[in-house]
C-alpha cells in the first residue's frame, strides 16, 4: 500500500486490506480477521503485506495498525538524515522522527525498507555519499532495504521554481551514475536494494535523471570499475544463475555465515548460506533481540529474540512441490536449518525463553509445521 497509507481514513484502510485478501482468497467474507484467517490456507498465498509510510505516521499506534492488517514490512520514507534538509523541502518531521520509527518498527518485527532520495535541495555530492555511509555507520538506522529515488524535477511543484531561478541545479546522469556506484560498493551484505529510480514517464521529468535503466547504468559503471556490490539482490542465486555464473558445484561448498550488529538499540543477528567461495547467497534469516523499549507484550519481557525475515532464494517452487534441478534451491531444507539456528542461537547465546517469528499470512502453516504457534501477529515457539 503505497503513499502514506496509514494517514488515510481508518475504515478505508481496512476496507483496502479487506477487500486486497478477497481477492486473493477468491470469497467475500464478512470480517478482515476471517479474510487474514482463510488466507492462511488459501491456494493462492500471501506471503508479505507492505505499507508504506512516513516516519511521523510510523509511531507504536501506527504499528499495531499495521500488524493487525499482516502486515511484514514497512516502507519509510527517510529521503536524507539531515534535519537542515527536512526544513529546507518543508518535510514536515525530524530526523528524532525517522529514528524512532525505525526502531519502534524493528522492535515489532518489521522488516524496514528506507526510501532514499539524493541530490535533493540543500545537498550536493559529498554530503550525499555521508548520507549513505551515516545510513549504517550510525546504529539509529541501518535499514534493511533501500529504494533509492533521485531528486527529480516536475512542472508545478516549488521545486521547479528554485530550478528555473537557478537556485537548484540537478545532477547529470553520469555525475548520479558515478555516485551510486560509489555507494553500491560500499553497503554491508545484509542491505538489499530493492530499486534505484521511479517510473515517472520522461516528458514528464523537465530536468534530472530521465534514465529508467539507471540501475543498469551503475552495474555498466562498477564493471568498468572492477568493482562490485555486496548487497543481497546482486548475490541472490537466482540472478546469478539466469547470468550463467554458476552450475551444480556451488552446493558443494555452502557454509552458514553469521553476522552480528548493533542497531535501533537492540541486537541483529544476519545468518546466511553462501557459497564458501564467491559468497552467491542461497537463504537468510534476520533475527532480533530487540530493545528494551519495545512495546508489544508479545515481545517485550526481555526473553523472546523475533525472526524479522527468513528468506530461500533462487527460482520459485510452488508449494508441496519438490526441486527437480539445480538452479531451484527452494525446498532443500535450507529454512528449516536456518530456524533451527536462530532457535539454537536465541536460546545459547541470549538466553531466550521464546521465539516470535513475523510470518506472512500465506506462510503461517508452514511455521505451525516446525511447532510455532499463533501469538497475537505472530507465530512463536517456547524454547
Amino acid at each position: 500500500m503505497g503513499g502514506t497509507f496509514l494517514s488515510t481514513n481508518l475504515n478505508y484502510q481496512k476496507d483496502f486490506i479487506k477487500g486486497a485478501l478477497e481477492g486473493i482468497i477468491d470469497k467475500k467474507v464478512a470480517s478482515l480477521e476471517e479474510a487474514k484467517k482463510l488466507a492462511e490456507t488459501s491456494k493462492r498465498r500471501v506471503i508479505g503485506i507492505t505499507i508504506e509510510t512516513r516516519p511521523d505516521y510510523c509511531k507504536e499506534k501506527d504499528v499495531d495498525r499495521m500488524l493487525s492488517y499482516g502486515t511484514t514490512r514497512v516502507e519509510i520514507g527517510i529521503q536524507t538524515i539531515y534535519d537542515e534538509i527536512y526544513i529546507l523541502v518543508k518535510r514536515g518531521h525530524t530526523t528524532k522522527d525517522t529514528i524512532e520509527a525505525i526502531r519502534i518498527a524493528k522492535d515489532a518485527g518489521l522488516k524496514i525498507n528506507a526510501h532514499i532520495m539524493p541530490n535533493l535541495p540543500g545537498s550536493n555530492y559529498s554530503k550525499d555519499i555521508e548520507t549513505f555511509e551515516g545510513l549504517y555507520s550510525d546504529p539509529n538506522y541501518r535499514p534493511d532495504m533501500l529504494k533509492i529515488y533521485p531528486c527529480l524535477v516536475i512542472n508545478g511543484t516549488e521545486l521547479y521554481n528554485w530550478w528555473k531561478e537557478g537556485k537548484y541545479i540537478p545532477y547529470s546522469t553520469e555525475e548520479l551514475v558515478d555516485l551510486l556506484a560509489t555507494v553500491k560498493q560500499n553497503l554491508p551484505p545484509y542491505v538489499r536494494i530493492q530499486r534505484i529510480m521511479r517510473d515517472i514517464p520522461a516528458p514528464l521529468i523537465e530536468t534530472g535523471c530521465k534514465n529508467s535503466n539507471l540501475r543498469q547504468l551503475v552495474q555498466e559503471r562498477l564493471k568498468q570499475l572492477e568493482k562490485k556490490c555486496n548487497c543481497i539482490r546482486c548475490r541472490e542465486f537466482g540472478i546469478s544463475t539466469r547470468k550463467k555464473i554458476i552450475d551444480e558445484s556451488t552446493f558443494d561448498n555452502i557454509e552458514l555465515y553469521r553476522l552480528d550488529y548493533e542497531a535501533s538499540q537492540g541486537q541483529e543477528i544476519f545468518l546466511s548460506y553462501e557459497n564458501k567461495k564467491e559468497h552467491y547467497l542461497i537463504g537468510f534469516l534476520r533475527l532480533r533481540k530487540p530493545s528494551q523499549l519495545a512495546h508489544r507484550p508479545e515481545l517485550n519481557n526481555g526473553k523472546t529474540l523475533i525472526v524479522r525475515e527468513i528468506k530461500v532464494v533462487g527460482e520459485m517452487v510452488p508449494k508441496d512441490l519438490k526441486p527437480h534441478r539445480f538452479t531451484q534451491i527452494q525446498h532443500r531444507g535450507f529454512g528449516k536449518l536456518l530456524m533451527k539456528n536462530a532457535e539454537t542461537i536465541s536460546a545459547d547465546y541470549f538466553d531466550a525463553k521464546k521465539l516470535a517469528v513475523i510470518s506472512g499470512l500465506g506462510a503461517r502453516d508452514w511455521f505451525y509445521e516446525q511447532g510455532y504457534e499463533l501469538d497475537g501477529p505472530y507465530v512463536s515457539k517456547l524454547l
